[in-house]
């Protein structure tokens, strides 16, 4: 809903060549060893991307990579094996919510909770990691609803999980429900430091208020990935944090129930231990 508005709807593809002359310079010019492919809309067309990744294979890169922002429904297992081949070691997903009547009714994705199962269940045989982002405190959505995603993100079992607040950008159709159900005046000003970043809510329902979906948001996020020490574990080394570090990071979250990104406050902030470490990956 928000992609079409930022970006348009119109796709125009790279070819799979100028990719590759592409990374050909950031690994002989500058001798990087780790990319990081950011395309919301990478896998729009699944034979450019094989030829990619085949090309990236023939190379022989002494290269890894990881995918943000991936579709769930673009995968299947053979796709996901050429990317392994290829030196990919890490994806995110995004089930988005565990409410089939919320990613049918007010998403509009062509997501189902089968896709992400089917995903994290070939990542797993492949040894690929796999993040699943999900967002909750939708206008419309039900509590019931909010917890049917918060159980299937623990159920998942991805490597890792996250949970985003619903942000309603003006323009679109997620900012004109929130309008029209009152749960924010029209000229709502959205363009302010508090209202930044996914971990901060800014929708009152009859269902929920902003402090429940920061609360359960954070707290829910704890709870399911550190459930064991294996878990701490991998997180941590998805992260390249220590376990020392990740004791802190999940302290400073809980304590600040996740919501200030390090760079929108001050040093004397900072300094006094108040300031959550969510920009580099809660």
């Amino acid at each position: 809903m928000t992609n079409t508005v930022a970006m348009g709807r119109n796709v125009r593809l790279r070819s799979p060549d100028s990719i590759l002359k592409e990374i050909d310079m950031l690994v002989n010019e500058f001798g990087i060893k780790e990319l990081i492919f950011t395309d919301d809309e990478m896998y729009a067309n699944r034979d450019r991307c094989v030829d990619i990744f085949k090309g990236m294979i023939d190379r022989n890169y002494d290269l890894i990579w990881k995918n943000i922002n991936l579709a769930a429904w673009t995968m299947d297992y053979e796709l996901l094996k050429i990317m392994k081949q290829s030196g990919c070691y890490q994806i995110t997903i995004s089930p988005e919510s565990g409410s089939e009547r919320v990613l049918k009714e007010i998403i509009h994705k062509p997501v189902k909770k089968q896709h992400s199962i089917d995903v994290v269940k070939w990542c797993n045989e492949l040894d690929l990691e796999v993040e699943a982002d999900f967002v909750i405190g939708f206008p419309g959505e039900t509590w019931e609803e909010i917890r049917q995603t918060t159980d299937f993100a623990e159920k998942l079992n991805a490597d890792a999980v996250k949970f985003a607040i619903a942000t309603p950008f003006p323009g679109t159709e997620l900012f004109e429900r929130a309008v029209a159900g009152g749960y924010i005046p029209a000229d709502f000003e959205f363009y302010r430091d508090d209202t930044l970043g996914f971990a901060h809510g800014l929708i009152n329902t009859e269902e929920f208020t902003v402090q429940e979906l920061e609360m359960l948001r954070c707290f829910e996020w704890d709870r399911i990935n550190f459930k064991t020490e294996v878990k701490k574990e991998i997180y941590a080394r998805m992260n390249n944090i220590t376990l020392a570090e990740l004791e802190d990071f999940r302290r400073d979250t809980r304590r600040n129930v996740g919501v200030f990104f390090m760079d929108q406050v001050s040093d004397d902030r900072r300094d006094m231990d108040q300031v959550t470490a969510i920009g580099k990956d809660q």
